[in-house]
């Protein structure tokens, strides 16, 4: 915990006890837990004694305790703008695209991944591999596969062959690995 909110005994001893109990001591649920506090606005930096502080009881006690749980009540709580971006970037796979996800039809895509970015749903990667695009992937392995099961399967066929097209003009000629991902997607559209 103090790693996460970056200073030793960051919280009160009476918030970790709750805390740790709830998540049963797993580190991810307690990172989500926080977030999902930060997403109600329910954490707050209290300068007179240097620790966060919980807003509320209720709060901490409203929220699910499993990763999954946590997970869905997260992305719950985004705008629909937002959870389709995401949608769209678990459908594309674990590592997408900002220009990717524009062309898949969302608007501000720059603004949107930002503020995904932001909240802890996704991180930019360091290695680009495809030439000037920004890639990003997801701060969660289990995020990706929870945002794929509550998508309709025609709208994925959808961005799975515009993905593939994308793809074909991005992807550099020379490089062969993109063969098979492409290969995939055009699969996974039914094309």
């Amino acid at each position: 915990l103090d790693q996460l909110l970056g200073q030793p005994d960051a919280l009160a001893p009476e918030t970790v006890k709750t805390l740790v109990s709830r998540s049963k001591g797993l580190p991810l649920v307690m990172e989500e837990t926080l977030a999902a506090l930060g997403d109600m606005d329910q954490l707050h930096w209290d300068s007179s004694v240097n620790q966060w502080s919980v807003g509320s009881g209720e709060a901490l006690s409203s929220l699910p305790c499993s990763l999954a749980e946590l997970h869905t009540w997260r992305v719950g709580q985004l705008t629909d703008v937002e959870r389709d971006a995401l949608e769209r970037a678990a459908t594309v796979g674990p590592v997408f695209w900002r220009s990717l996800i524009s062309d898949l039809g969302t608007p501000h895509a720059a603004a949107i991944l930002r503020r995904l970015e932001d909240r802890g749903f996704i991180t930019p990667r360091a290695v680009d591999n495809l030439g000037d695009e920004q890639a990003y992937g997801f701060t969660h392995m289990s995020l990706r596969p929870l945002l794929v099961s509550q998508c309709d399967p025609e709208a994925v066929a959808l961005v799975h062959g515009q993905t593939a097209r994308w793809l074909t003009t991005h992807a550099a000629d020379a490089d062969m690995r993109w063969l098979g991902v492409i290969a995939w997607h055009f699969s996974k559209a039914g094309q």
